[in-house]
């Protein structure tokens, strides 16, 4: 075969287009990732990688032509993916986004709102690409965000109006979102409601101003109790702060008050504290009337005396039990039993739930004797002696008794019938005149 004397011409090498089949991801931080495809050589000189507008730095070869990896730049978001090996692009560009934000952990703020810090990776370090927003229902914007540690720390301001435990957190970050959890330590908690100061009521119960901290803007999502006895708040003078409760009737003082804001479930209601007790309001007396000599039903008026049960209300009438207590009207007006007696300015002593009346009543008395005319009488004019007086209301006591007639004293006065006659020694020259019980 006959050849040519000209210079043998070779066909050119074989193009090689790199494929990108897969790669990692980093945070916003940046960091190594690793790229899984073809093509990429054996000479890491010739290969560029860039992230959006970025290179991908410190690239190595791990597999020669399938795997190499590179120190991708920080960032946040999604951006465009390219591989350049010996000025060849690859043909498909992927898009490269980085690892959503996550949070691990959130510190807590009142219901009146405050500024929440947010631990956790990915959040970036320009506050523009950042939003925040708190509460699983009706999620509220964390405004006025500010990075503390740019990437793991940031805080935002959360305004009032959410309540509870338990609730989502959301950070967008150039457009990716993190993921909800059921972590405890990965939710947002409202700090728990406190109260620092209570009004007080009568035992007829009525509206109770509480005063307090993270007490929600919302009634009918806190719960108060004094002691046994159920408070319904109605409404809010100060959302979060200042709330009106109607308290049922009751007794007692020094109550323990609890009070819970609950949410969605038991797992998300927060039990708060208090730093003062409560108490109703103590007994006053007002008025009491009167009896007869030989007892009866004493009849005490007044306020915060006791509920619509005689339960725990207790009278004494000079130091003696009063018995068999009634409530003529709940709170104002009670009835007791006594016996029988003399005398004025007795004291009438009542305690109701263990809170006693102060200052006691000190007017109560039995009925005065009744003012007769001496009908007859069994000594001669001028020698004086005994007299036998009738009426009603002289009582039982002899000594307790003071005569007197026509301004001339009656002595040695004895009880003839309990409360009906008694007899006295009059002076001579002293017969007929009036009767006066002193």
């Amino acid at each position: 075969m006959a050849t040519t004397g000209g210079p043998i011409v070779l066909p050119p090498p074989p193009v090689i287009i790199p494929y990108l089949h897969n790669f990692t991801t980093v945070g916003s931080e940046g960091g190594v990732i690793y790229l899984y495809g073809s093509g990429f050589g054996v000479n890491s000189s010739s290969i560029s990688v860039s992230v959006g507008l970025q290179p991908c730095t410190s690239i190595t070869i791990l597999s020669d032509d399938y795997i190499l990896s590179c120190k991708a730049p920080s960032g946040t978001g999604y951006k465009s993916f390219k591989v350049v090996v010996n000025g060849i692009d690859s043909p498909h560009n992927l898009t490269f986004s980085y690892i959503p934000p996550t949070i691990t952990s959130a510190t807590s703020t009142p219901t009146q709102g405050g500024r929440v810090t947010l631990t956790g990776t990915s959040f970036g370090n320009i506050t523009d690409d950042i939003s925040v927003l708190i509460g699983s229902f009706v999620p509220l914007p964390c405004s006025s965000v500010s990075i503390v540690i740019p990437h793991t720390s940031i805080t935002c301001l959360l305004p009032s109006g959410g309540y509870g435990a338990g609730q989502n957190i959301y950070v967008n970050v150039s457009g990716i979102i993190s993921s909800s959890s059921s972590s405890p330590s990965t939710l947002f908690s409202y700090t728990p409601p406190t109260i620092t100061n209570v009004t007080s009521v009568a035992t007829t119960g009525g509206l109770v101003t509480i005063m307090g901290s993270s007490l929600s803007s919302s009634p009918s999502a806190i719960s108060i109790m004094f002691g046994p006895y159920f408070c319904t708040p109605t409404t809010f003078i100060q959302p979060n702060t200042i709330l009106v409760c109607n308290l049922v009737p009751g007794l007692g003082s020094s109550l323990p008050i609890s009070v819970m804001i609950a949410s969605s479930s038991p797992s998300s209601t927060l039990v708060g504290s208090s730093s003062v007790s409560f108490s109703y309001l103590r007994p006053v007396i007002s008025n009491v009337r009167p009896v007869p000599y030989n007892g009866g039903q004493v009849v005490i008026e007044g306020s915060s005396l006791g509920t619509a049960s005689p339960a725990g209300i207790e009278v004494s009438v000079a130091g003696k039990p009063c018995t068999n207590v009634v409530v003529d009207i709940p709170g104002s007006q009670i009835g007791c039993e006594v016996g029988g007696g003399t005398g004025s300015g007795l004291t009438v002593a009542v305690s109701v739930g263990g809170q006693s009346a102060l200052p006691p009543y000190s007017r109560f008395f039995y009925f005065n004797a009744t003012a007769i005319v001496v009908n007859k009488a069994t000594f001669a004019p001028t020698s004086g002696g005994f007299v036998t007086i009738i009426g009603s209301g002289f009582g039982s006591t002899s000594s307790a008794l003071s005569v007197s007639i026509d301004s001339q004293s009656c002595t040695s006065v004895t009880i003839l019938s309990t409360g009906l006659s008694f007899s006295c020694l009059m002076p001579a020259s002293a017969i007929g005149g009036a009767f006066y019980h002193v």
